[in-house]
């Protein structure tokens, strides 16, 4: 029987091997086992994080700087990055729903949408890439685009799961009671 290590100690050992980790990283990285290239040293990881949050010179005299990485700091890429990822997974959550409760409820919608649907589900997002890329570029369109194919299929998959999942006995007590087809929905 496994027994719970206490907090205190689970983050001792956690620390531990966190440390064990790093130190067998810095040793791959100094005796170059592993192309910097490839596994970068702990050392210059450190050091590109701290140039990607602070501005530095980029000549000898000081007189001019870069802050950041192509102007922008850390946390700057990161916001445009949580941008994309609520629009594209927003979109994909209010169009999921919306056709997956279609879907659930009407059966010609499903059987006329489902091949389809289907077929976006089983393909990986990635494999979409070049085309994206192709039909609308490299900027953020093409990747708010992957980001909704890659959230719409399963969370509509889901929604009809969901409403055709619920037990005929509550819709037919709902509507004995008077319930109107929006009331059964809601």
């Amino acid at each position: 029987m496994l027994t719970r290590l206490r907090p205190g100690r689970r983050a001792y050992i956690n620390t531990l091997v966190f440390l064990a980790l790093i130190a067998i990283w810095w040793i791959i990285t100094a005796t170059n086992i592993v192309k910097p290239l490839f596994l970068p040293s702990p050392g210059s990881v450190v050091s590109a994080f701290w140039d990607a949050n602070t501005c530095r010179p980029i000549n000898d005299s000081g007189t001019a700087e870069v802050c950041g990485e192509d102007d922008y700091f850390l946390w700057q890429h990161l916001l445009a990055s949580l941008e994309r990822i609520a629009v594209g997974v927003g979109v994909g959550i209010v169009v999921g729903v919306a056709l997956g409760f279609l879907m659930g409820t009407v059966n010609w919608i499903f059987d006329l949408v489902e091949p389809y649907l289907n077929f976006l589900r089983s393909l990986p997002p990635l494999g979409y890439m070049g085309l994206l890329i192709v039909w609308f570029g490299i900027g953020d369109v093409s990747k708010v685009w992957l980001l909704f194919l890659a959230a719409f299929p399963p969370i509509a998959m889901s929604t009809i799961s969901g409403v055709r999942g619920v037990q005929q006995d509550r819709v037919l007590a709902a509507r004995s009671l008077g319930a109107d087809r929006g009331q059964v929905l809601r």
